[in-house]
């Protein structure tokens, strides 16, 4: 009797360690037995876990709009999207990036970051040149795509090329240009988790001259998720 009971108490401490071992791996581990890239449905599926997100961590009023580009790594996707705001009497610009990540039990949220201007009009007579910055996370071996990301907007019809330099230790970075709705040019761009404090960010024309220069600071300390 004692050896029975023994042999169920061992056997059920066994699975219970197992299913919690099966929880964790299959929380970090990344989805690759399906392509999400080719769910015609991806769009409304990503639109859907934002904005559940949103509404779990009670953000009042979020109201996603569109999404305006997606970038697919080996484990993931970037989702570039812009926020709902109303009727304004002048358009809003605005441009948010998440990084959420493909594990079996569903889609993971790793990183993100946003900004919001009130006028598009006033950017494009200013011919502007924006850019935000998203934290990085520590590696964890899930081949996660390199991060921080540097990304933004350029409103300078000469701007073709975006060139972003870390001043410590002179590591240079071509961003991504990408054109989506109202004439919008976005680019992003990302780095090693152990970047510098100070990255000049150069627009750049079809000859390769610097036509906009700007420095951006890179916070002391990691924004808290």
């Amino acid at each position: 009797m004692r050896k029975q009971r023994w042999f169920w108490k061992t056997s059920a401490a066994a699975a219970g360690i197992t299913l919690i071992g099966f929880i964790v791996f299959a929380w970090f581990l990344p989805m690759n037995l399906t392509n999400p890239a080719a769910d015609p449905a991806i769009d409304q599926t990503l639109s859907q876990v934002i904005t559940e997100r949103y509404r779990a961590l009670n953000v009042s009023g979020f109201d996603l709009d569109e999404i305006v580009h997606k970038e697919w790594t080996d484990n993931g996707v970037l989702v570039f999207y812009t926020k709902d705001y109303g009727q304004n009497d002048d358009e809003d610009v605005d441009l948010n990036l998440e990084y959420w990540k493909k594990t079996l039990t569903g889609w993971k949220w790793v990183t993100g970051g946003g900004y919001q201007f009130s006028s598009l009009k006033n950017l494009k007579q200013d011919e502007s040149l924006i850019f935000e910055y998203v934290t990085g996370t520590e590696p964890d071996g899930s081949g996660e795509p390199l991060l921080p990301i540097v990304y933004g907007e350029s409103f300078k019809p000469d701007v073709v090329n975006i060139e972003l330099t870390d001043k410590q230790n002179q590591y240079k970075q071509v961003a991504k240009m990408i054109h989506i709705q109202d004439d919008r040019t976005i680019w992003f761009a990302r780095f090693p988790i152990s970047m510098g404090m100070n990255i000049e960010i150069q627009g750049l024309d079809e000859s390769g001259k610097a036509v906009v220069i700007k420095n951006m600071d890179i916070p002391a300390t990691p924004i808290e998720k």
